[in-house]
């Protein structure tokens, strides 16, 4: 696995998909039916080795059906260890991953990321973990780069290590850029590999479930009025009902989330405004998260009830 961190971060190629700002089939619930398995539209996965052709190995990635975070469909990897592995410079042994990009058949290696051009504040996801026996960790990693011509520049990097999760789980990872690069630097690549062992000391058995990621913020010449979504939320502290107003007719919903970071109010705006009732809300405080049509994060912030 530390050799496909390293590939990762050095990578140069690409694959186009359809948003620049965005993250492709977020929430997961789009998925390539390949006979034997199915993979997550617009992600990547080693599936593909379980053809014959590359020495019938276990399936990894899988379609979670029973308990998605939102919506039908989540995802599931589970580690495990490759009987026969093709490209051991660039697929390690023991896999468990998706990423955004594709796998070379011809020359049997990897090509990471989409074409992005964007430059976001945070990362945003939901998962759960169950490690192997003996103990193990998952991880998100993101990273954007640009290529200069030459070389390929690392212009922004983030994500988390994941631990025994036994319920879904919000996280968000803030976006490092790269102090040694112009600040006006735009990326062109958009790297995101999710993996259920650790990039060092691989283990089989271990589980990632992974659901409705996001891009959230924007940094630099990159921002535009139009991201800047303004939210209004009052009053604050609230005693018997908060409200909330937005300035785009874009923003669908907001979610209310307590401190453990379980949902407890989706609601949908009406004319830019929703009010909630705050009697069944215990003292303290909340976060919320405001989203379009298509679940993609606009806002987020906190309130206190009293």
């Amino acid at each position: 696995m530390k050799k496909l961190l390293l590939t990762v971060a050095s990578a140069a190629m690409f694959v186009a998909v359809s948003a620049q700002g965005n993250i492709p089939n977020s929430g997961f619930e789009t998925w390539t039916n390949a006979g034997t398995y199915e993979d997550p539209a617009s992600w990547t996965t080693f599936n593909v080795l379980s053809n014959s052709l590359f020495g019938s190995n276990p399936v990894s990635v899988f379609k979670e059906t029973t308990n998605p975070h939102s919506g039908s469909f989540a995802a599931r990897m589970t580690s495990v260890g490759l009987t026969s592995n093709p490209a051991p410079g660039d697929v390690p042994d023991t896999v468990g991953v998706m990423f955004t990009g594709s796998f070379n058949f011809v020359q049997t290696n990897v090509d990471f990321g989409y074409v992005f051009t964007s430059r976001p504040q945070d990362i945003n996801w939901w998962s759960k973990y169950t490690p192997a026996a003996g103990g193990d960790s998952g991880f998100v990693l993101c990273v954007l780069t640009h290529f200069n011509g030459t070389t390929t520049d690392t212009v922004a990097w983030g994500g988390a290590v994941i631990n025994t999760e036994a319920n879904w789980t919000q996280h968000t990872s803030t976006l490092y850029y790269n102090p040694l690069l112009p600040a006006n630097t735009l990326p062109d690549t958009c790297i995101i590999l999710c993996s259920a062992t650790d990039d060092v000391y691989l283990r089989a058995g271990s589980t990632l479930w992974i659901d409705d990621m996001s891009f959230s913020g924007w940094v630099g010449l990159d921002e535009t009025p139009a991201q800047r979504e303004e939210v209004a939320v009052f009053p604050n502290p609230a005693t018997e009902n908060v409200t909330f107003t937005v300035n785009n007719d874009n923003a669908s919903r907001v979610q209310i989330y307590d401190m453990t970071g379980r949902m407890i109010s989706d609601e949908m705006f009406t004319g830019r405004r929703v009010q909630l009732s705050t009697d069944e809300l215990a003292s303290g405080m909340y976060t919320y998260t405001i989203v379009d049509a298509n679940n993609q994060t606009m806002n987020r912030g906190k309130f206190t009830v009293k």
